[in-house]
Order: structure tokens, then sequence, then C-alpha cells
């Protein structure tokens, strides 16, 4: 019975809503004011279209087009329940529920619905098992229940306005004749739900369950009152699209429509209901000029609500159009382009560059300062957010030795370095909300602005040191002269690698205070809390060996360009383990990729040293 509700619901959706008309999308519905509607989501306030990305790629595994599906969905759940939507990726599902592969890896929600119907005894026991012990296939199994729960809840989210397709009879008692031949909806049928829903037990007291003896007329109204209830039930715990604002009720803020109608609104929430209503008919009669003037209405109820900045929801709406990221890639790649057509042209083409790179900067410093306005905190309280924020503090300094050294190969090793973390920033981006808010103890402005900060900068600048490193080594190997770069190398990487050391050095150390305001202990050995001390026991042993003169100035450098791994052991390897108060759980694809890149690393590293070891040894 667990999942009756569900399933049930998903039945109602198909059968019991009238589909709307068929009706491309036309230019002139303002789909662009609607994608600037306030929805309360995941603890803020956010724009309809950052909503709508969110939830669609989390159902598709692609947020394009995201808005438009979203409002199929909700306006007309009943013909999208037939169209391939669902991912469903992973073969074991797929035959489990007897699904046919196909290859767009989409499926019907009606048939997804359909299948998991019929293997509910399998998933109650699955649900019941620890999830320790699920198989890959087990998991993705509960995560399409659960995909499909959020579909039922966007599908569901507006079902109250939308035409029933269950009809009243012709022949009606005297008190629903003012609603005969009227298309009708669960909210208008609520002034007489309740008498409804007693004449229908009464006439089923009176004549039992044998359908032979009601009238056509009596089976329809029973028909329609178990829709009705069907709908009552299922939309009890929809709570997913909070898009009408309480202001007079503080302690709720934002309400979804089907709380309207279990009696948590207010005065104020008529108008919404009234606009929501309106907005379902106008679409399902394609009535453009309502709809415009409806989506109008419901920004303005909005902005006007005092529960919503309309700067910040501009902002992100801007920032969802822009896409920063993508624009950011796209100059990085044009650097790099710039770069190398440089060898191939009569005249410069380095100061267009070093433009794209500094355009680079720019953006990115944009991007950060939006995050910081749109979270009300400093943009670095999440592993996609410290990726961001080193990605723009690492262009900033090759941005800065490219103009102030006059060397060009900075502004390569920037834009290269560069575009590596916005690629990995895009990868850490899947399904979620990258404006996420953080818990009570992470979401502490002065310890985000110190801590994670410095921590931060650190990483930035343990990378400059390994990319500087690995150039000074790359160049000694194909030179004829290596002791004589690698000596240069040293002269240039140690003002790095001592802005880095004091910086994992103070942001450890303020971490350990804030470790003990939060949690009552300076130090517990979490692992997080071991990987920043890795950083700095490895620096400063490479220092002291430099200073004692018991670590060659190859050794030492070599050893600067190992940082890469030092860091991305401490940045994400100790998120894998699955321990600890910092843990972000277990990935195996993460765990792949970094094994891959420290197997790599250590071999490269090695090879050239060795090589290098051979050239003076030779000389």
């Amino acid at each position: 019975m667990r999942y009756a509700r569900f399933f049930m619901f998903m039945a109602l959706l198909f059968l019991c809503l009238i589909p709307a008309k068929a009706w491309a999308a036309d230019e002139s519905f303002d789909f662009v004011t609607f994608s600037k509607l306030p929805i309360l989501h995941e603890g803020r306030v956010k724009p309809m279209e950052a909503f709508a990305r969110l939830q669609i790629k989390m159902l598709s595994g692609s947020d394009q087009d995201a808005l438009a599906t979203l409002i199929k969905i909700m306006f007309d759940p009943a013909a999208t329940g037939k169209r391939p939507l669902i991912k469903i990726v992973h073969p074991d599902v797929l035959n489990v529920l007897e699904l046919s592969p196909v290859k767009s890896k989409l499926h019907a929600p009606e048939n997804v619905s359909r299948m998991l119907f019929r293997k509910r005894d399998l998933l109650e026991t699955i649900s019941n098992s620890p999830p320790a012990q699920w198989s890959s296939g087990q998991k993705a199994l509960i995560e399409l229940q659960n995909k499909m729960r959020i579909y039922e809840d966007l599908a569901g989210s507006l079902s109250l306005f939308l035409p029933l397709a269950t009809p009243l009879p012709d022949i009606l008692p005297d008190y629903l004749k003012p609603y005969a031949n009227q298309p009708m909806s669960y909210w208008r049928a609520l002034k007489f739900r309740d008498r409804l829903k007693a004449d229908v037990k009464a006439l089923v007291q009176d004549k039992n369950t044998n359908l032979s003896d009601y009238s056509d007329g009596e089976q329809k109204l029973a028909h329609f009152s178990f829709a009705l209830a069907s709908l009552q039930i299922s939309g009890a715990s929809n709570d997913l699209f909070k898009v009408i604002a309480a202001p007079d009720r503080p302690q709720v803020g934002w309400i979804s429509p089907w709380e309207i109608s279990q009696g948590k609104g207010s005065p104020a929430s008529a108008a919404y209901i009234n606009a929501w209503q309106s907005l379902a008919f106008s679409y399902h009669q394609q009535d453009v000029q309502r709809w415009n003037e409806t989506v109008g209405q419901l920004l303005e109820l909005g902005l006007n609500s005092g529960l919503v900045r309309p700067l910040a929801l501009n902002l992100e709406h801007w920032m969802n159009v822009v896409h920063p990221l993508g624009l950011t890639m796209a100059l990085l790649i044009i650097c790099l382009l710039l770069s190398s057509a440089n060898r191939f042209v009569p005249f410069g083409l380095q100061g267009a560059a070093l433009i794209s790179l500094w355009g680079a900067v720019v953006l990115n410093i944009v991007n950060m300062s939006a995050r910081i306005y749109l979270l009300q905190r400093p943009p670095i309280g999440t592993l996609y957010e410290s990726i961001l924020f080193v990605c723009a503090a690492l262009l900033f300094f090759f941005a800065m030795l490219g103009m102030k050294a006059k060397q060009h190969h900075w502004v390569v090793l920037g834009a290269s370095v560069g575009l590596f973390l916005q690629v990995l920033a895009a990868a850490n981006d899947q399904n979620q909300d990258n404006l996420m808010m953080l818990s009570a103890v992470l979401n502490t402005n002065f310890w985000l602005a110190t801590h994670v900060t410095c921590i931060a900068l650190g990483y930035a600048l343990c990378l400059m040191t390994s990319i500087g490193a690995h150039f000074y080594l790359f160049k000694a190997a194909l030179s004829h002269s290596p002791a004589m770069i690698v000596k240069d190398a040293e002269k240039q990487l140690r003002y790095f690698a001592l802005l880095s050391l004091l910086c994992c050095a103070l942001g450890t150390i303020l971490g350990g205070i804030w470790a003990d305001q939060s949690w009552g202990r300076f130090w517990g050995w979490d692992p997080k809390e071991n990987g920043a001390l890795l950083i700095v026991l490895w620096l400063i042993w490479l220092l002291h060996g430099k200073i004692s003169g018991q670590m060659s100035l190859l050794l030492l450098t070599a050893g600067f360009a190992y940082l890469s791994v030092i860091t991305a052991l401490s940045w994400f390897g100790v998120n894998l383990l699955s321990v600890g108060l910092h843990s972000y759980g277990f990935s195996d694809q993460a765990a792949f990729f970094l094994y891959s890149f420290i197997a790599l690393e250590s071999a490269v590293i090695a090879a050239v040293f060795f090589k290098i070891k051979h050239h003076e040894a030779m000389a």
C-alpha cells in the first residue's frame, strides 16, 4: 500500500484530465515573463526558468527546452505522459521493467509508471533492505522511482485547475444544475465536493456495489465523485510548486496551489488562485492575449509581495540566459586558438590572446559577484563553487604573469588549466542546483570568507606552482642545458610555493577554530583535515629540504610538480572515502578519474625527472 497513492495518481493524470488542444509553441505566448515568475524551491526563491532547468535535467538528463517541457507537464499532463521524457540508462532497470532500449534512452512516463506499479513488491523489498547492500541496478531502480515521484508532483501541481475528463451526468440534483454543460475542474468542484460525496455515499449504501442497479447518470456521478476524492488524496502532499506568496503568514512564506485547497491560504492568496486558474484556461484554449496578461499579473504579484528581491530574480534569469560558464569556456578556447595561430601569421596575435584571457577573468569575477549577491554569502560553500573560485584565481594569476612578465607561455598555461577546471566544474554540476543553500553549520559568512577562502586560494597557488613546475621540467627535458632551466624554475616557483604554504597553513588553523566552535573539537583527524595537513607537510618537506641542502633543485622542481597530485587528493580524494564530517559520498566514476590522474601524473613526472637526470649524467 506504500506506493498506492503514487500509482493511482499517475493513472488519474493520464485518464481523468482532458488533454490540451494540439498546438505548436507560438512566439506570441509570453514564455519569457513566465520564466521570471518567482518560486520557492530548496530554501530560496528563484525564477521559474532555474526551477525548470533543474527538474527537467533530473528527469531527462538534459535541460534543453526545459521551460517549454515544464509548461507542458504542468498544463497538459495527460498528453505529456505519452511522450518520451524519463531517461533510463541502466540495462538492469530496463530488463526489470520489461522496457525496450531506445536510442534516446527516453521513455514515456505512462509506460514507466505502469511497469513500476507491476514491480511494486520488488520496490518494497529493495526499499526495506539496507542501501549499502543495493546493487547498482537496484540503486538505479530506486532513483527512477524517486524521479517518477518528482514527475508526479510536477504533473499534479496544477491539476486542481485543469479540466476533468470525467463529465457530470445530464440529469443533475438541483445544487449541481448551475454547473451543467460546463467544463469542470477540482477547484470549481470544491464548492459542492463534500455534499456530492455524502450523496454518493448514501447512494452506495442504498444500492450496494452491483453496477447493474445504478442508472447511467448515477454511475457518472459516482465516477466524478471518485475522481475528486482521488485527486484530493494525491494532492494532499503536493507542496513542490510553491508559487503563491503569503506575506501575511511569514512563518509559511510560500505555499503551493494544493496547500491552498487544504485551507492553508489567506485572503492574499485569492489573486494568485484566480491568476493560475486563468493561466490554465488560456493554455487549453490557446488564448494568447489572456495568457500574456495573466503571466504579467502573476509576476507583478510576486514582485510586490515583499518576499522577492527583484534584482536577484532578474540577475539569476540573466545568468540562466547568458550561461557564464559556457561563455568563459568559449573565451578560453579562443585564447588557445589565437595562441596557436600566432605561429602561422605574419602579425602577432599574442595581445588578442591575452585580451581573451582577461575577458575570461572578468566574466569569472562577474559570475562570482552575482553568486555572492544571490546567495548572500561567499561563493565557495560547495565543491562546485570551490572549482569556480580556484579557476577564477588561477586565471587572474596567469593573466597578471602574462601581462607583467611579457612571457606568453603563462597565457597559454592559464587558458589550458582554466578550460580544464571549467570542464571539471561542469562535470560536478549534475542534476542539482549549483546555487544551493547551505546547512546551518556551514552557512557562516565569517568562516566561509576566511577559512574556506584561504584553503581555496591555497589550492589555486598549489596548482599554479605545479603547472609552472611542469612547464620548466618539460623545457629542461628538451634543452641541452637543463641545469640552468631548473635553476630558473626554483627562482620563479619558490614564491608561489611559500604563498601556497601560508594560505594552506592559515586555512587549516582557521578550520580548526571553526570546528571547535561547531563540533566541539579543534582537530579530529577527519579526512578533509588530514588532506589540508598533507599539503602543508608536503610543502614544508620540499622547502626545508632545499634550505638544508638535502634536496637537489631538480628533485625540488619535481616535488613542486607533484603538488597537483597532493592537491587533488586533498581537494577531491578525501570526499570519496564516505567517512568524516566533510564526506560528500563515494562515486565510482570520480574515483576512476582521480586514480587515473594520479597514475598519469606519477608516470609523466617520473619519466621527465629521469630523462633530465640522464641528460645531466651525460653532460
